[in-house]
C-alpha cells in the first residue's frame, strides 16, 4: 500500500533523503534509476538505499515525455507557445509565440523563462517553436516547419546539420524539471 508519495526529476541521493524524512512510500520520477545493468549493488547506491528503506520506485520516462500534459506540452507552454501540435515523432510539440522575436531575443526569452544559461545558433526571426525536452537533439532535423528548435542537449553533429533552424540548448534538467 502507498500512502504518502514523493514526486522528483531523478531518483537522487537527496530524494531518497527526503522520501525517508517524510516516511513516503513511493518515489515518482521522470529518470529511470538504473539504465544498465547492476554488476554490483553497493550499500551507498540508490537502488539498495530504495529497497534497505521499503520505497518503491516508479519512473514514467518515455511515456512523460509523449504524454498530454507531459514533459514537452509543460515546456511549451512555460515558453509561452499557442497552438501547440504535437509532431509526428510523438515527443516533439511545435506551437507559436504570440509576436515574432529575434533569435537573440528568444534564446534569452527561453533563459529567463527556464532559469538557465543557453546555447544558441542561428539568426532567423522566431515565431514557430519546435521543443523536445531533454535529449532531444536528434529530433530536430525533422522539424522543417519550425523557425526555432529548442531541447537540452544537442551533440556536434546536430548543431552543424541544423542551418535550417535557430538551435536553442537549454540543457537537461532545465528543460524536464517544469513538469516536476
Amino acid at each position: 500500500e502507498v500512502s504518502r508519495v514523493l514526486v522528483a526529476l531523478d531518483a537522487t541521493a537527496g530524494a531518497v533523503d527526503t522520501a525517508e524524512a517524510v516516511c513516503a512510500d513511493l518515489i515518482v520520477t521522470h529518470h529511470p534509476v538504473i539504465f544498465a545493468p547492476l554488476k554490483k549493488l553497493s550499500a551507498q547506491s540508490i537502488p539498495y538505499r530504495l529497497a534497505a528503506a521499503g520505497i518503491d520506485l516508479i519512473a514514467a520516462h518515455t511515456n512523460l515525455d509523449k504524454a498530454e500534459g507531459g514533459v514537452n506540452d509543460t515546456l511549451a507552454a512555460r515558453l509561452g507557445l499557442s497552438d501547440v501540435v504535437v509532431a509526428a515523432d510523438e515527443y516533439t510539440r511545435i506551437g507559436t509565440l504570440p509576436e515574432p522575436m529575434s533569435a537573440k531575443d528568444f534564446a534569452a526569452h527561453v533563459a529567463a523563462v527556464l532559469d538557465t544559461a543557453v546555447r544558441y545558433s542561428g539568426d532567423k526571426t522566431v515565431q514557430r517553436v519546435a521543443v523536445c525536452g531533454g535529449s532531444g537533439g536528434d529530433f530536430m532535423l525533422r522539424c522543417h516547419n519550425a523557425d526555432a528548435y529548442v531541447t537540452g542537449e544537442v551533440r556536434h553533429h546536430e548543431w552543424l546539420a541544423a542551418d535550417h533552424l535557430n538551435v536553442i540548448e537549454a540543457g537537461h534538467y532545465a528543460t524536464e524539471v517544469p513538469v516536476v
